[in-house]
């Protein structure tokens, strides 16, 4: 298949001729935090506030397809001087020239307004997700009913996984945010989310505290068994009155 038939939906300039992609594709650009986008109020934009997706101008989709052998979805590492997070596009807006990023990344990448961050296409074949393991911060993870719905919801908008990341999702139940440590991974270091079946295990929250242990029961001491057991040792045979056999004395 050649180069055009794999992107046909990706060129609106009618070029049919792809150029080899090099080594690096970076760019750097201005960001914004998502609660500035135009199309805040919509409930899937929001929803991004807990995710791994950013919002990209459309001249960086545009750019992408330049090259040959670009892979969709793109994945990128997010880059501010000695911080680095791995994110995906949740969309290619026209008429934008900022990157719109959520508070967790934010706050992740340690950002002042008025930094440039880089953009690095990132050029992996990513594995499906197998196995989680999952480390709550806080003990009040546990009181949520369905842990596999209420994460299995959330998990779709964390598309990217990395082992030692740590991901960020709302709690309605105590209006806070919890926060999860990703551990462990299968099969790779890092992972994608989507279309998999993950089976998901969970250690002990970090504030996890073992409730104590009941004290061992005492037994009741009842003084007139124990004087009998004195008298009559196990294995001794006790003195019954007027129990023996008896003998005549004397004649017939």
């Amino acid at each position: 298949m050649s180069d055009d038939e794999n992107y046909p939906s990706m060129r609106n300039d009618n070029v049919t001729h792809y150029l080899l992609k090099p080594s690096k594709l970076v760019y750097s650009l201005p960001f914004l935090q998502l609660c500035y986008y135009c199309e805040y109020e919509k409930e899937e934009i929001k929803d991004l506030e807990y995710s791994s997706k950013i919002i990209l101008p459309s001249s960086i989709l545009e750019e992408l397809t330049k090259y040959n052998n670009i892979k969709f979805p793109a994945i990128y590492h997010l880059k501010n001087e000695n911080y680095v997070t791995t994110v995906s596009c949740q969309e290619y807006k026209f008429g934008i020239e900022h990157i719109y990023i959520p508070h967790i990344i934010y706050e992740r990448l340690h950002l002042c307004e008025g930094d440039l961050l880089e953009l690095e296409y990132c050029d992996v074949d990513l594995d499906k997700a197998t196995k989680l393991v999952i480390q709550p911060h806080t003990s009040n993870f546990l009181e949520i009913d369905d842990h596999k719905s209420f994460l299995e919801y959330y998990f779709n908008n964390y598309t990217i996984v990395e082992k030692g990341s740590m991901i960020v999702i709302p709690d309605d139940i105590t209006i806070n945010n919890l926060y999860l440590n990703i551990v462990d991974i299968e099969p790779a270091n890092m992972v994608i989310t989507i279309d998999t079946d993950i089976e998901i295990s969970f250690m002990a929250p970090l504030d996890y505290v073992e409730p104590p242990k009941p004290p061992t029961p005492v037994p009741e001491v009842n003084p007139k068994n124990d004087d009998y057991q004195e008298q009559n040792p196990p294995g001794k045979p006790k003195f019954v009155s007027f129990s023996g056999k008896g003998h005549r004395l004397g004649g017939d």
